[in-house]
């Protein structure tokens, strides 16, 4: 019989979130691309779900009365989530009209798909949705066909220093 998973503390949870942003920036500054930028951010989320699957699950979770600070953390992600997407509007949207929901749609979609997995005791498979999340993210800004081409690229690799 497995030990207890003894959740982080309230305390944690912002200590939780700001580690994963800044892991997601330091990915992403590896690349110059922002597609590529989208991609291996979207890798490093689910890699982080899969290594963390307890502290995953507080950037996942949506409302909860009994919970209501993992709620404050996990809209605060999804927020923070939504901005860096939203970076790359301008540049690559082939529709500049896309609603204004569009980022925080993508981004929550992106947690409820991690949720769902990690409730289910499935966090080690995560990273293999990783090109079918990429795609999905990247439609509305790169079209189908250049959405599809980027998830599927290898995995860019960090430059060597």
């Amino acid at each position: 019989m497995s030990p207890p998973v003894i959740p982080p503390k309230p305390d944690d949870h912002q200590a939780v979130l700001e580690g994963f942003l800044a892991h997601l920036r330091r990915v992403c500054r590896l690349q110059s691309e922002w597609p590529l930028k989208v991609k291996v951010s979207i890798g490093a989320a689910l890699d982080f779900a899969a290594a963390a699957p307890e502290r995953a699950k507080l950037l996942t979770r949506g409302p909860s009365p009994v919970l209501p600070g993992d709620s404050q953390v996990a809209f605060e992600a999804r927020d923070h989530l939504a901005a860096m997407l939203a970076s790359g509007r301008s540049q690559f949207s082939p529709d500049s009209s896309l609603p204004g929901l569009t980022e925080q749609m993508l981004v929550g979609g992106l947690q409820a798909v991690i949720a769902v997995r990690l409730m289910d005791g499935e966090a080690l498979q995560l990273p293999d949705l990783a090109p079918q999340l990429v795609q999905i993210v990247l439609i509305p800004y790169l079209g189908a066909k250049e959405a599809a081409r980027v998830a599927g690229r290898p995995k860019p690799t960090p430059p060597e220093l």
